[in-house]
């Protein structure tokens, strides 16, 4: 089990997977979005927290519709290759991280990375608990118990 804390020790969340760590985070991020929508309408807002799996066909398109800003050479060396591609925004769109996906990468860490990245950011607190005896503790440190 996950649980998520605000900085001050409020619970916020518990999840049973990283997966659904990474669901609610990313639900996070797209309230902000709607927030930023309806103070700003009609403008979009482009989210700065994305972790994006690119197929080799999407890395494909977006080379052919001339759609991309950034790192073009990883783009073009992972099309090359016939591969995918990880593309990871941490808060600056404009320093995006793109990875080619080959069998050594640990997508799944990454993602997780990723998700403790956000939290820092926006100032939550993590506690992954493997036992009761761990969610007891993680409970009373941050609830002061």
């Amino acid at each position: 089990m996950i649980q998520l804390f605000k900085e001050d020790g409020t619970k916020v969340e518990s999840v049973k997977t990283r997966q659904e760590l990474y669901d609610y985070i990313t639900h996070l991020e797209n309230l902000r979005i709607l927030e930023a929508l309806e103070k700003n309408p009609p403008k979009f807002p482009q989210s700065p927290w994305s972790f994006t799996a690119r197929s080799r066909e999407e890395v494909a398109y977006l080379l052919q519709h001339n759609q991309i800003q950034h790192n073009i050479p990883i783009m073009m060396e992972a099309f090359e290759k016939g591969l995918g591609l990880l593309e990871i925004c941490k808060g600056d769109c404009n320093n995006l991280i793109h990875i080619i996906l080959t069998r050594d990468i640990d997508v799944e860490a990454l993602k997780y990375t990723w998700c403790q990245d956000f939290c820092k950011a926006f100032g939550y607190v993590l506690s992954e608990v493997t036992s009761p005896a761990d969610f007891n503790k993680a409970e009373g440190e941050h609830t002061g118990g």
